[in-house]
């Protein structure tokens, strides 16, 4: 691996410019794509890396999140706060954390897994 060639998680801004989606292959079947901006290391690190297929293990993940946006009212994190926990969580942080499974915050993403993914899809589906 070279560092001029690809993008180090930890250190490139670049990783911001990866972007999770979603296509429906058919009635039943939902593929996770990721965009990113043609012939740049970031899509380089993309294909090296397999991310599409990597993400495709998930499938579960993105249903769930689907799942939510169906059953759930754009409303969904502040009934959550309030008549479910009682307000005991003062963070959006922290709510979004236990709701979603995931950080809200870009600088966060490495502290639990999928969270760039679980982010770009719920904001694509409007729950943030």
């Amino acid at each position: 691996m070279n560092i001029n060639e690809h993008l180090h998680p930890y250190i490139d801004d670049e990783i911001d410019n990866i972007r999770f989606t979603y296509i429906y292959k058919n009635d039943h079947d939902i593929e996770i794509k990721v965009k990113t901006p043609n012939n740049t290391k970031t899509e380089k690190t993309v294909e090296t890396f397999a991310i599409e297929k990597v993400y495709n293990a998930h499938p579960s993940e993105l249903r769930d999140m689907l799942r939510t946006r169906e059953y759930f009212s754009d409303k969904y994190l502040s009934i959550l706060q309030s008549h479910v926990l009682n307000n005991q969580i003062s963070s959006k942080e922290e709510l979004y954390r236990l709701a979603f499974g995931s950080e809200l915050k870009n600088d966060n993403f490495v502290n639990r897994p999928l969270s760039k993914f679980k982010h770009d899809i719920l904001k694509e589906l409007g729950i943030i």
